[in-house]
């Protein structure tokens, strides 16, 4: 008896008492079901009104399993009870009444001494007639009190189920390509034109993952990873998405026409129907998807060069180079450890294709990254420090990535993942802190001729 829960009475004060005192009483769950009488001492020292306390216990009584115990039980509880309040006699009438407690189903009141229970019965009595008393329901009566109503998650704002159409965090991510590739493009860094390439940028990749979702939802709603997604839960309507990407894609496909230049237009407009017409249909078709997905993710960085000067030179794609290399093992070491949901939404991944690849794969990949900050020097992007700077930003890639590849378990495919998301905003930031002024790329560029 003493391992049970003093359930009902300690739950009432620690739900309603909001951190006071705890109660000077203690009931066992063996016996709080049939409980009759509770004195007004009791509640004066919970602090709380009459209706809280009767309130609480009875949904207490009427949630508990022990109102399934038998009736056997019945004396084993009464000598408990009796033996636990006569051992320590209280010391004034307001303990004494304190503990007074009445139980219905055991046939007997609590004494005031274990010597003579006729005296405990009638003192009992007397001040049940003084004191307000607070009635529980007995043991198998039902409970008056309604149970209180479960309360169900707010409903998520607009706002926030265009920023899950949109995948905002990943959007986030593709986005500051984009600025990095106009902050590496060479001329004059004007704000407006920055700015303009940026937000409909921004807007063309929100239209393009929400066409995406839009396409998949079938799919989705059989994986783990996404089906708690806007669009497979229900949430949203598929017509509503499709609006929704409708007017991100045109919207951002005009300002870019109009405020930046069409070359940039053209792009955005191009990778909306990459990702959305091309790598959506065939990841239910080949495990080569993953190569499209990182051309499209290859893309904004050149629509950022495009946006600063209305061209595309070597410099813009030795930036996009860093992009696809660096997507091939961010993404091989995320599907390793999701290949069996991937299975269940019917893609075929390279990961649950041909596991076996996924390794090697990976791990040259992650070599691939060595040479980024070479490729930038060369192409007049970036000046020599960026050539070391880069290069040990891609050491950790290369670690994990051979570990994944003796190992194969999912922890190295998790750490190589992670330090993914470390290289990055590193390497871009390496460049465009070694980026080459005017003169030091006319210092690398190759002059046309040969006896000059």
């Amino acid at each position: 008896h003493h391992h049970t829960l003093y359930l009902p009475v300690m739950l009432a004060n620690c739900v309603l008492s909001t951190g006071r005192r705890r109660l000077p009483i203690r009931l066992t769950a063996h016996t709080y079901p049939s409980l009759k009488v509770v004195s007004a001492p009791l509640r004066s020292r919970l602090l709380l009104p009459s209706r809280f306390l009767t309130s609480a216990v009875e949904r207490a009584s009427c949630s508990s399993p022990s109102n399934l115990l038998s009736s056997s039980f019945s004396s084993s509880r009464s000598a408990f009870i009796t033996s636990s309040i006569s051992s320590a006699p209280p010391s004034s009438q307001s303990e004494r009444n304190a503990k007074l407690i009445t139980t219905s189903s055991l046939g007997a009141s609590p004494p005031s001494s274990s010597s003579d229970p006729t005296k405990a019965s009638s003192s009992s009595s007397s001040n049940s007639e003084e004191e307000d008393e607070i009635e529980l329901p007995a043991q198998g009566k039902a409970c008056t009190t309604p149970p209180l109503p479960q309360q169900r998650a707010p409903a998520p704002s607009l706002l926030h189920v265009y920023a899950g159409l949109a995948k905002a965090r990943l959007g986030a991510m593709v986005l500051a390509s984009t600025m990095a590739g106009y902050a590496l493009a060479p001329g004059v860094f004007a704000i407006t034109p920055f700015l303009a390439s940026s937000i409909g940028t921004g807007l063309a990749i929100a239209s393009a993952n929400t066409w995406n979702q839009i396409f998949e939802v079938d799919t989705d709603s059989k994986m783990r990873r996404t089906f708690r997604r806007y669009l497979p839960s229900g949430q949203i309507s598929s017509a509503h998405a499709a609006g929704f990407a409708t007017t991100c894609g045109v919207g951002g496909t005009i300002m870019l026409y109009t405020l930046v230049n069409p070359l940039a237009a053209g792009l955005a407009a191009g990778n909306i129907f990459l990702y959305s017409l091309v790598y959506t249909p065939l990841k239910r078709i080949t495990p080569l998807n993953t190569e499209v997905g990182a051309v499209v993710g290859a893309i904004p960085p050149l629509i950022g060069w495009a946006a600063a000067t209305g061209d595309l030179s070597l410099g813009a794609l030795s930036v996009a180079y860093c992009l696809y290399a660096w997507q091939m093992p961010h993404f091989l070491s995320l599907s390793w450890n999701l290949r069996d949901d991937y299975a269940r939404g019917g893609y075929k991944m390279l990961a649950n294709v041909r596991p076996e690849l996924v390794p090697p794969a990976a791990l040259a990949y992650s070599l691939s990254l060595l040479p980024v900050g070479l490729f930038a020097y060369l192409s007049g992007v970036c000046t020599l420090p960026c050539v070391f700077t880069a290069g040990a930003a891609a050491l950790p890639m290369v670690y994990y990535g051979q570990r994944f590849y003796r190992s194969h378990s999912k922890a190295d495919a998790r750490k190589l993942f992670r330090c993914s998301l470390f290289y990055l905003p590193i390497a871009l930031a390496a460049m465009i802190a070694h980026r080459a002024t005017e003169d030091e790329k006319q210092e690398v560029s190759v002059e046309p001729g040969l006896g000059e």
